[in-house]
């Protein structure tokens, strides 16, 4: 059988046709794959960047108070006063930082705050507000105002500064 110009014309055109769509859905199918990396990688960036603005709020937020612990001017402060002052600034920070932490150094983290706000009881554990039955504003650094400035003002700053010392190795990993 032979094929008239007419009918040969209309089979290319249709192959053509075809040709055309298969390659659009391709494109289509392509550029939707390189989207979604791209969006994935844009997702990541911005986690990752995140945690680094959250990580460099939680150092700021601490760094003038550990220089404070650390120098020698102004020993005669009471550090307990002066960390109640700071608390709402720390727990701020700390609050916005923590979540950026995996599960396992998130509970240690968590932990080594509540040492720094609270103290350890006497099995050496963390103390916390609600286990002795006093209350948060009232136990708040009490250790640093009690337990260690009946020895001497500078051990209260100098474990003052070795607590967020703690905290803040958490930032840097």
């Amino acid at each position: 059988m032979q094929l008239s110009a007419y009918e040969l014309a209309l089979i290319a055109g249709g192959f053509g046709i075809a040709g055309t769509l298969i390659g659009v859905l391709g494109t289509y199918r392509l550029s939707l794959k390189l989207a979604d990396r791209q969006l994935q990688h844009a997702r990541e960036i911005a986690k990752v960047e995140s945690r680094h603005v959250a990580a460099r709020a939680f150092v700021e937020a601490f760094a003038n108070d550990v220089r404070f612990f650390e120098s020698e001017a102004d020993e005669d402060i009471d550090a307990m006063g002066y960390l109640r002052e700071a608390f709402q600034r720390h727990s701020k920070a700390v609050a916005t930082f923590e979540h950026f932490l995996p599960l396992e150094r998130r509970r240690a983290f968590r932990a080594k705050w509540q040492e720094h706000c609270y103290g350890r009881d006497t099995s050496g554990l963390p103390e916390s507000p609600g286990s002795v039955g006093i209350e948060h504003s009232s136990l708040l650094y009490l250790h640093y105002g009690i337990e260690y400035n009946l020895k001497e003002l500078t051990a209260a700053h100098a474990i003052a500064a070795k607590t967020m010392r703690a905290l803040l190795a958490y930032a840097e990993t």
